[in-house]
């Protein structure tokens, strides 16, 4: 009876560890899963960042030409028609200490 008993008690703990035993693995090999898909993702996610940052980089450095060809053709007669006027009034300018930027006032408003 007792070696009946302990067979039973056997074959209930190799069912209960085997089940556990199935169950951890199958985590394990949904997170390699997981773990591996995602890293896939985000080589592809990456290699997409770098095309459309070498995109940007191409237009900005487009924009700044055009700006510059423009910048070195501009007349005086242009920028009056715009409304632009010189400014003489320089009581307010920055200026760049080792501390910083800073900003300072030349009148005296004692």
């Amino acid at each position: 009876m007792k070696t009946k008993t302990a067979v039973i008690n056997l074959k209930a703990i190799i069912y209960k560890s085997s089940i556990f035993l199935l169950l951890f693995i199958s985590v394990l090999l949904f997170l390699y899963a997981y773990f591996v898909l995602n890293s896939i993702y985000l080589v592809a996610e990456r290699q997409n960042i770098e095309e459309k940052k070498a995109e940007y980089l191409t237009d900005i450095t487009e924009l700044a030409f055009d700006y510059m060809k423009k910048q070195e053709n501009i007349t005086r007669d242009q920028i009056n028609k715009l409304g632009l006027v010189d400014y003489s009034n320089k009581s307010l300018y920055a200026t760049r200490q080792s501390a910083g930027l800073t900003l300072t006032l030349l009148r005296d408003e004692i």
